[in-house]
């Protein structure tokens, strides 16, 4: 829920700001995973993204130069293959001709359909990546509503640091992906320099 009333913020302010010319109804499209290894978190990101969808149509549309525009979102099944993801996210451009993208679950995905949003300079909302080289990259055309993995718990152990008892130890148990390992490297980074002690540091196969 947090994650759609960001985009729904992130949206109006996008839309309501864009040179764009738009009509009546505004089309966005998103290349997610039905089917494959992702498919219970895309399908769950496909939900978020039909309730959003719902929720701006029932409301009225979005407000864009004093005029409601309602949305449009279609939606295609990359399978959880970045090559699939890519060809889906090219054809939602050129041929359903959208004027903005709601991005794929996963951040190796997200950094191959990038590449297609940039080149074609069309606003992607990474709602399901954030893994620090997405936005290392300096593109133009590619915001998100997470913070990058190398922070994700950095308010967490900051919030930690107030309990009381105060909390000095730190155990980090990370899934062996790649957001996994940036996100333990960030705890690992930031729990020292709040001064806890790690005791603990291991990883786990991504399919366990």
């Amino acid at each position: 829920m947090r994650t759609m009333i960001v985009l729904l913020l992130a949206f109006s302010i996008v839309a309501t700001t864009s040179a764009l010319a738009l009509g009546q109804t505004i089309k966005i499209g998103a290349s997610v995973a039905s089917t494959g290894s992702l498919s219970r978190e895309g399908r769950l990101l496909k939900e978020g993204y039909a309730f959003w969808a719902d929720h701006i149509n029932q409301s009225g549309g979005i407000l864009v130069g004093g005029k409601r525009h309602t949305v449009q979102l279609i939606v295609y099944d990359d399978e959880s293959n970045a090559a699939t993801s890519e060809r889906l996210t090219e054809k939602l451009i050129t041929q359903d001709k959208v004027q903005f993208l709601l991005g794929p679950y996963s951040s190796p995905i997200t950094l191959e359909t990038n590449l297609i949003g940039e080149k074609h300079k069309i606003l992607t909302i990474a709602a399901m990546a954030n893994a620090d080289a997405i936005y290392e990259r300096r593109f133009k055309y590619v915001v998100s509503v997470l913070p990058p993995a190398t922070v994700y718990m950095k308010r967490f152990l900051e919030m930690a640091r107030k309990f009381t008892p105060q909390p000095n130890t730190v155990a980090i148990h990370a899934v062996g992906s790649a957001f996994g390992i940036l996100v333990a490297e960030g705890v690992q980074d930031h729990a020292t320099r709040l001064g806890y002690q790690v005791v603990y540091s291991a990883k786990y196969p991504p399919q366990a």
